[in-house]
């Protein structure tokens, strides 16, 4: 009977419960992320070896492939966490792990599009790992809003948000797409901006691609899209919005008129 639990248990029938419990679902990038993790014996004693928690979310990938668009939605590992825990767990044994871990920066906003969640797993030798996922409602950086209030003011508009691979940075599978529409500045000039932020060493750099208005075959030949890029510090963020404005609408005219 015991030799049958051990092999169940290796299968994941009866083997220890992993529950990760959240102190707030709602977390901003970059902030600290508390709670614990309750593990719950199975049915065989297993000797848990750590806790990972890992921050994912999804993002697509278009491919051209004899003439026809194909879109792939990929799952991508924002952040690992590894929690110290190394215990035998008896059944009906349980335990709870206080955790805290600062989320990193560069975590993606969540929307109805662009889920995040955090998959909690127990590392157990020779048995499939148990597993728990609990979703996170994560906002902006504070160093992304007083950015975005820059593209508004100079009339700027929202027209989506969306997880895609990754052509600004090295290492990084995804970044997060914002896309705008000028209403004022640059009006007859741009017909959509793509804005993406990437936050480090008390920087944020904003890379833009500029969709710049022009005719059918430059469209075609994808000849109106054209890339730049700013960078601002922790201080020149404090400086305000006419600051920010003011470096946000340089870049993007010294890479149209070129």
């Amino acid at each position: 009977m015991s030799f049958f639990k051990k092999a169940m248990a290796s299968m994941g029938m009866g083997s220890a419960k992993v529950d990760a419990v959240l102190d707030s679902e709602r977390v901003q990038a970059g902030a600290s992320v508390t709670g614990k993790v309750v593990i719950r014996g199975g049915k065989v004693e297993q000797k848990v070896d750590e806790i990972y928690m890992d921050i994912r979310t999804e993002y697509k990938e278009i491919e051209y492939r004899d003439g026809k668009k194909k879109v792939y939605t990929n799952t991508a590992t924002i952040q690992n966490i590894v929690l110290p825990f190394e215990k035998v767990i008896l059944p009906k044994d349980e335990y709870e792990v206080p955790f805290k871990f600062q989320l990193s920066p560069n975590t993606p906003v969540s929307t109805e599009n662009n889920e995040i969640w955090i998959d909690t797993s127990l590392d157990i030798k020779k048995a499939i790992d148990p597993t728990d996922l609990d979703y996170i409602k994560v906002s902006a950086h504070p160093y992304i809003q007083p950015i975005l209030d820059g593209f508004i003011d100079l009339g700027f508009t929202d027209s989506g948000i969306q997880n895609e691979k990754n052509t600004y940075v090295k290492d990084v599978d995804f970044i997060q797409a914002f896309n705008i529409i000028p209403t004022k500045a640059f009006n007859g000039e741009i017909d959509e901006l793509k804005v993406a932020f990437f936050i480090k060493d008390r920087k944020i750099r904003v890379f833009m691609e500029i969709d710049k208005r022009s005719g059918l075959f430059r469209e075609l030949i994808n000849a109106d899209k054209t890339r730049t890029w700013l960078e601002l510090t922790e201080e020149e963020l404090i400086e305000g919005t006419d600051y920010i404005q003011e470096k946000i609408y340089n870049a993007i005219k010294n890479c149209i008129i070129k």
